[in-house]
């Protein structure tokens, strides 16, 4: 038997543990004596905490003790291997451990500390007392050491060295690490742009509650518009864009864009994850309908542009649609999706008109604060002829923006007019190239103006009223280009996809 199995079998040998008992008594416990150990009531603190929906949180604290269980000397030296976990298991065992009954019957061993040095323990404490003082003198000097080197290294830094030690030109260097080593402070853009890449939206959230209104969800004096399109939905908008893309032929560049609404953006996601309000994903949705369309599409992704700026007035408080600057944001992703210079809105002049009440507004008893209606016009001429009988009839000259809109229920209207079969905007910007088509329904109509920046002619195509065939159409007038522009909300309903398939009939 080696050893560590002597010794693991002591534990378990009644005649062994007699030996001990007799030995204790007759010669005392060997090595040095041990402390009583003192018990003592600890405690431990859990913390619950208690969120509502509102600002505050409740925080309650339970105070729980937990008593010291009884403990020998033996008790302590198992415990401390066992807290060590670098010892092995074999040098845990091989410790002899006493019972409390003959630990209770151990007389009382008095040790004469005047004969100190008769235990080694004692000798070997006092050669301890020594490595230590030597310890601390070595550290000490280091210390000294390490304060001057520190001294003299700021002072080389300041410049009072210069004389006896001048300084290398590392400035180059300097710039180069630092350039090399910086992280971008925004996402690549070639991600922005994926189609299946999806930022998520982060709008300030104060912690309010919100409320249901009719069809509609009031927060922060915002009305919000609730999303139910499914994966179904948005493969049937993908099939329709792609029956379009077949109609038109190889001899056009097709594009699509889908517009998420202001409950994708503007509504905190605690509240859909709580299920405070069942509004389905967007991004999925759109997500979707990309993925299911053909090579023949080009999708541009305009969510991640407008995810990023979700916590600007991108989109109406009171109205269904977006405002013009969530509409230009969009535009941006289009002309980067191209390669395109952007119109850069610095440029333009700034106009406001206050007191728009839009669509939601009308359908809510919540009395809710007006909104302000945006929109720039342009270091440029431009013109537009708006066809009200479809494009076999005259046209009636008018301009981009309605610029007598005023206040109240019909201020989206400033752009482009409404809502037109047929607008074909005309540009004199020195970035003018080619001709465009874009389809759209009234999510188009505050975007279109900006396209003017990059083409000589935008058609502007309202699918749920233009009476021709747009194929016919877009040769005649020698139009390459076309970019379907829908809603989610129209994108996921069957009946407009089967009007933009009407296009072709």
């Amino acid at each position: 038997m080696n050893n560590q199995e002597d010794n693991f079998s002591r534990l378990f040998d009644e005649d062994y543990y007699r030996q001990l008992e007799n030995e204790i008594k007759n010669h005392g416990q060997s090595g040095a004596p041990t402390p009583p150990i003192n018990a003592t009531k600890s405690t431990e603190t859990f913390v619950n905490k208690d969120e509502n929906t509102e600002s505050s949180v409740n925080v309650k604290v339970n105070t729980k003790k937990r008593p010291t269980p009884k403990s020998s000397v033996y008790d302590e030296i198992f415990s401390s291997h066992e807290n060590n976990r670098h010892h092995d298991i074999y040098q845990t065992f091989s410790i002899p451990k006493i019972s409390e009954d003959m630990e209770t019957q151990r007389p009382k061993q008095k040790i004469d500390f005047s004969k100190a040095e008769d235990y080694d323990v004692f000798n070997d404490g006092t050669k301890r007392k020594k490595s230590h003082k030597g310890l601390l003198i070595t550290l000490i000097i280091v210390a000294v050491i390490l304060l001057l080197a520190g001294g003299v290294f700021l002072c080389y830094q300041q410049g009072y060295l210069d004389a006896v030690f001048p300084k290398a030109d590392t400035a180059q260097e300097e710039t180069t690490a630092t350039v090399s080593t910086e992280a971008p402070t925004e996402k690549p853009t070639e991600n922005l742009l994926d189609n299946t890449y999806f930022i998520t939206p982060e709008p300030k959230d104060n912690k309010a509650k919100g409320h249901f209104d009719n069809s509609s969800f009031i927060w922060n004096d915002k009305a919000f518009e609730l999303f139910y399109g499914d994966d179904t939905l948005a493969k049937n908008y993908a099939k329709g864009i792609n029956y379009c893309a077949d109609k038109l032929g190889d001899n056009f560049t097709v594009y699509d864009m889908i517009v998420p609404t202001h409950v994708e953006m503007g509504l905190p996601s605690r509240l859909i994850e709580d299920g405070t309000v069942n509004s389905l994903s967007q991004s999925r949705n759109i997500g979707t309908a990309y993925k299911n369309m053909n090579d023949s599409v080009i999708p541009v992704n305009c969510y991640n542009y407008l995810a990023n700026h979700c916590n600007e007035y991108i989109y109406y408080n009171t109205d269904h649609h977006w405002s013009g600057l969530g509409s230009y944001y969009a535009y941006q992703a289009f002309a980067e999706k191209l390669g395109l210079p952007a119109l850069n809105l610095k440029d333009c002049d700034e106009n406001t008109i206050e007191g728009f009440y839009g669509t939601l507004a009308n359908n809510v008893s919540a009395d809710l604060p007006a909104d302000t209606v945006t929109f720039w016009t342009f270091p440029y001429d431009t013109s537009n002829t708006i066809y009200y009988n479809g494009p076999n009839k005259s046209g009636t000259p008018s301009t981009v923006y309605y610029m007598n809109g005023v206040g109240g229920p019909n201020t989206y209207g400033v752009f482009l007019w409404g809502d037109q079969p047929l607008e074909v905007l005309k540009s004199q910007s020195p970035k003018a190239k080619g001709k465009i088509a874009l389809v759209k329904e009234s999510f188009g109509n505050a975007f279109a103006p900006y396209l003017t920046y990059n083409y000589e002619e935008v058609h502007v195509v309202d699918f749920r009223y233009f009476d021709s065939n747009l194929k016919e159409y877009c040769e005649k007038n020698k139009i390459d280009t076309v970019i379907f522009m829908n809603g989610v909300m129209s994108a996921n309903t069957p009946m407009q996809v089967d009007k933009i398939k009407g296009l072709f009939k």
